[in-house]
């Protein structure tokens, strides 16, 4: 199958999930602050991997896995009346970290720049941002 076609299928299958988890289902084990970051369908359209990010802790992030393949069913019914293709394929969740290693990356590059201003501070040096010559 051609990659402009299966992209425009991933993206449909992805909103009508997005409409489905976050309007339809009432699980509670599924965490309110989720993302549904990447959707994949095979290129058989046999199978679709749905990448999530829960922001939560590690139980949060598990219950809420927990709860999207128990509710696979009631999504791939979804899908079978939302999206217009001929297979339903079977959902794979897989946890996505990106975002929460994203927000980590972002946490130590501000903490190595705090550190680096005081040390220029601290040998005198001007500081970029606070009046000196940069």
């Amino acid at each position: 199958m051609n990659e402009k076609r299966l992209g425009r299928i991933s993206q449909e299958v992805k909103k009508a999930l997005s409409e489905a988890i976050f309007f339809e289902l009432k699980d509670p084990k599924i965490s309110t602050v989720l993302t549904l970051s990447e959707v994949r369908v095979s290129n058989d359209l046999s199978y679709t991997d749905v990448y999530v990010s829960v922001m939560g802790s590690d139980w949060d992030q598990r219950q809420t896995l927990e709860g999207l393949e128990n509710a696979q069913g009631f999504l791939k019914n979804y899908l079978a009346h939302h999206v217009k293709i001929r297979q339903i394929p079977e959902l794979r969740f897989h946890l996505d970290d990106s975002i929460e290693h994203g927000m980590y990356m972002d946490k130590l590059i501000a903490e190595t720049m705090r550190k680096d201003a005081e040390n220029q501070a601290a040998r005198g040096e001007s500081v970029p941002g606070e009046g000196g010559c940069e």
